[in-house]
């Protein structure tokens, strides 16, 4: 095909006036190869643009309609340990903060995205005992280095709801109620049967974390003297703010250079069980 002249695509009426209607212009385009193509990279574009702006639209309303099916709520709770002493009632707390997220199980939610999602800052209790040592309780059990997360579910006090986002209604619920309970011992029964009460630990000497040692929450006074027993542990619901400053007790808490390999890997593990759970920014993992 030869280009054609513009007097050729659009000739003159009789008044010697050219009019360049839509036909007129759609055929002296299609006359001009050259200009073909020059223009089509940017006719492409223009349709792309076009259907991408249409999956956006898309989208943006599946996500929308998925993000119906998510819901949040952070909360925070002290946790108290009690002990008797000859000298009185010695007592610590920490404040802790939970963050929960929960996917529905709708239709637009993907199996694997479905489910609760908890996320913690906080740190361990500390209480002075008389002789001027000092009983940790870590933000874990002894079987789960998780069980702060789930702690203030575990008392009497939570509602018990069941069905979707069950666990968002339970803490908005104990959260109105300020709800307050002791920490149960154990949960289960038979062979599921097990302890949820925080792993406690003391230290030899605080500048040095191989020192820690276990102490039996049924025998405190084989570490800490006669007559010193555990009285309770409970959980209340506040809005206090969360506890920090357990660094200036265990400075090395904040030491890279222990809390980080190769440092932390030098440290037997038998002593990295019994210091993680000191506080949620800990780097180190038990292996």
């Amino acid at each position: 095909m030869t280009d054609l002249s513009f007097a050729e695509i659009f000739p003159a009426n009789a008044r010697g006036e050219r009019y360049m209607g839509w036909s007129n212009l759609r055929g002296w385009y299609q006359t001009r190869p050259t200009l073909r193509a020059i223009a089509a990279p940017f006719l492409a574009l223009a349709v792309i643009g076009r259907w991408l702006a249409v999956l956006i639209t898309v989208l943006t309303t599946i996500f929308a309609l998925a993000g119906c099916g998510y819901q949040h709520e952070t909360f925070r709770y002290r946790l108290t340990i009690e002990v008797d002493t000859p000298q009185g009632l010695r007592r610590g707390s920490s404040v802790i903060e939970v963050s929960m997220s929960q996917t529905g199980d709708g239709a637009l939610t993907l199996p694997e995205a479905s489910g609760v999602r908890l996320k913690m800052r906080g740190e361990a209790v500390t209480v002075e005992m008389p002789d001027g040592q000092l009983l940790f309780a870590l933000l874990r059990s002894k079987d789960d280095i998780d069980a702060a997360k789930l702690w203030p579910f575990q008392i009497e006090a939570n509602p018990g709801f069941k069905g979707e986002y069950a666990g968002i209604r339970n803490a908005r619920h104990m959260e109105e109620q300020r709800a307050r309970g002791e920490l149960p011992r154990h949960v289960g029964s038979g062979h599921y049967r097990r302890s949820i009460w925080p792993m406690l630990v003391t230290f030899g000497d605080l500048s040095d974390p191989t020192s820690v040692e276990e102490v039996d929450p049924d025998n405190l006074a084989e570490t800490f003297g006669e007559g010193i027993t555990l009285r309770r542990i409970t959980v209340e619901m506040t809005d206090d703010p969360v506890t920090t400053g357990i660094e200036q007790r265990l400075r090395w808490l904040s030491d890279p250079s222990v809390m980080e390999n190769p440092g932390w890997g030098q440290i037997p593990i038998e002593a990295r069980r019994k210091i993680i759970g000191l506080h949620s920014g800990q780097t180190g993992t038990i292996e």
